[in-house]
């Protein structure tokens, strides 16, 4: 029975820091800081403020930044640039994600999306500008992200060891009511650290890679010229001549009823000479 109330006011106490930790900045309606044991006290005190190591100053937290760029210029051959990109990519240890191709009257543009290491990133745009020579337009935005990436974090490191502690609790939980109602809570805390699990990784693998657009396009080249102009003269002629094939087999019903005037005519006017 001891065992049972204990177990019990210890569920509280848990449920009440939770409730407490989700609240923004306040404490649960009737629940006062001194009625749990300092041990409960210290964890809701790090969900508000992220922890630092002796001696560290709030200044020396490493910034966390989101680095997205865009680069544009002319090209002589669109396919050997393909190629470059594809061999510079894979040399620093990046991936193209996107990519996208546009061709138009006396020119081809094509699009690709690249994710290349952050610290790498620099060292690969002047890569590609050096290749290209004259770069038409470049620029690259940072979004700082330390803040939601501490405070993510930081909740994280909480929601573990609040599990830790009911999975430690349900262990010693003798009553089929006590299980049921620990059980409740540790789904609740498990599902909340697969959704801030998700956000980490998510910020991760943005702070570790740097995304970067790259557009580039061929203007009046070889292909573009006169013999290019003359196949296209073909093709264009070609597909108005099935166009128009395909208009005349659509008209047959007409053509049939033609023929039919034409012969019951030709009939009568045989029987009227004889």
């Amino acid at each position: 029975m001891n065992n049972t109330i204990k177990l019990t006011g210890l569920a509280l106490v848990l449920l009440f820091t939770q409730c407490g930790n989700n609240n923004s900045g306040g404490e649960p309606m009737g629940f006062s800081s001194e009625m749990a044991p300092a041990a409960d006290r210290k964890m809701a005190a790090t969900e508000e403020a992220p922890q630092m190591h002796s001696g560290d100053a709030p200044n020396t937290i490493e910034r966390k930044l989101i680095r997205e760029g865009n680069m544009r210029f002319k090209t002589e051959n669109v396919g050997k640039t393909r190629t470059f990109l594809d061999s510079a990519v894979t040399a620093y240890g990046g991936y193209v994600f996107n990519e996208n191709m546009y061709k138009n009257e006396g020119m081809i543009e094509q699009s690709v999306a690249v994710r290349i290491p952050d610290e790498k990133f620099e060292v690969f745009m002047a890569a590609i500008s050096s290749y290209a020579g004259k770069v038409d337009s470049k620029n690259v935005n940072a979004i700082d992200v330390t803040e939601e990436y501490v405070d993510v974090e930081t909740r994280l490191k909480t929601k573990k060891e609040l599990e830790t502690r009911y999975i430690d609790l349900l262990k010693q939980a003798k009553t089929v009511t006590d299980m049921v109602a620990i059980e409740a809570q540790l789904g609740q805390v498990r599902t909340d650290i697969e959704s801030m699990q998700g956000r980490m990784n998510y910020l991760q693998n943005r702070v570790k890679f740097a995304t970067l657009w790259i557009n580039f396009y061929q203007t009046d080249s070889e292909g573009f010229g006169f013999f290019y102009k003359v196949g296209s003269g073909f093709g264009v002629g070609w597909a108005k001549f099935l166009g128009f094939m395909v208009w005349t087999v659509e008209l047959w019903p007409f053509v049939l009823i033609i023929l039919i005037i034409v012969i019951i005519v030709r009939i009568r006017r045989k029987r009227r000479n004889i």
